[in-house]
């Protein structure tokens, strides 16, 4: 049974309209963490019992039939579901901010910068030939 089905038309009260405010503002807040914290808050959340069941519950609380999101926040969720591996990841999906995805990127810089050093060494070795073969022809003259 959907969300919406569970309760029914929009609620009057204060009280009811405030905790899904709630749900919602603390759901979005939790998206823009796990995005720009990833490693640090999905241990905080795999670490608490029944924490997991929370997270996945309020992102269902949260879906697209009961609220009226904007693209970005559409996505916002969206990243944010994926992150928590509670939808499968697109096989593009890299999150800039995690420890693995820095790692990737000082190694590919390393990878980038050891190849430059090469290019130059190689550079360098010939001219050094080159300055012995000119030494060598000027003694044989």
């Amino acid at each position: 049974q959907s969300t919406w089905d569970q309760i029914g038309e929009w609620p009057s009260e204060f009280e009811t309209k405030s905790m899904l405010s709630s749900i919602v503002e603390n759901t979005a807040l939790l998206s823009e963490l796990v995005l720009y914290f990833p490693d640090y808050i999905n241990e905080l959340v795999d670490k608490e019992a029944g924490m997991k069941q929370l997270v996945s519950w309020s992102f269902t609380a949260c879906n697209d039939q009961l609220f009226d999101f904007d693209e970005g926040d559409k996505e916002l969720f969206h990243l944010a579901l994926q992150e928590f591996n509670l939808i499968p990841r697109q096989d593009d999906y890299i999150n800039p901010y995690s420890k693995a995805a820095k790692v990737a990127k000082l190694q590919q810089e390393l990878n980038e910068a050891r190849y430059e050093q090469n290019v130059v060494n190689k550079k360098t070795k010939k001219t050094k030939s080159e300055k012995k073969r000119s030494r060598l022809q000027s003694v044989e003259l």
